[in-house]
């Protein structure tokens, strides 16, 4: 987790990026079939045969991989659901403002303010304080 006390601060254009990585990370393990491989790797790394898994460098890369994205998704899973559906329009399916506003029935206005409160609550479920950036999504 990257903010490891509440006194530690993420701004919102981090968070934007921290839920860019993961779902660009999701699409690509389930691209390659890796997901279902991770615990595996990871009693691999604990004592099994390791002829049968990757090296050990890989092998933890993909465990790191996996432990961050639980992380993401134990975050968004605390989110109430109009702020995890926000999120995952605009982060996952990579919608803009106005489209994620259309798909909520939103006007680009709410839709905007929904999502600036979507990222609040995901910063703070991840342990972090929210802090103001002078970005703003498109």
């Amino acid at each position: 987790m990257e903010c490891l006390s509440s006194k530690e601060t993420m701004s919102y254009g981090e968070a934007r990026s921290k839920l860019r990585r993961h779902y660009a990370l999701v699409e690509a393990l389930e691209a390659h079939s890796i997901g279902r491989s991770v615990s595996f790797i990871a009693v691999g790394l604990d004592g099994g045969d390791p002829s049968a898994s990757p090296s050990e460098g890989s092998a933890l890369k993909v465990v790191v991989l996996s432990e961050q994205i639980e992380e993401v998704n134990r975050s968004l899973s605390q989110l109430p659901y109009d702020y995890r559906q926000c999120l995952v329009l605009r982060y996952r399916d990579n919608l803009t403002v106005r489209a994620t506003g259309r798909e909520l029935h939103l006007s680009k206005s709410s839709a905007f303010e929904l999502e600036r409160n979507a990222l609040a609550a995901f910063i703070s479920a991840l342990g972090c304080i929210p802090v103001e950036s002078s970005e703003i999504p498109d």
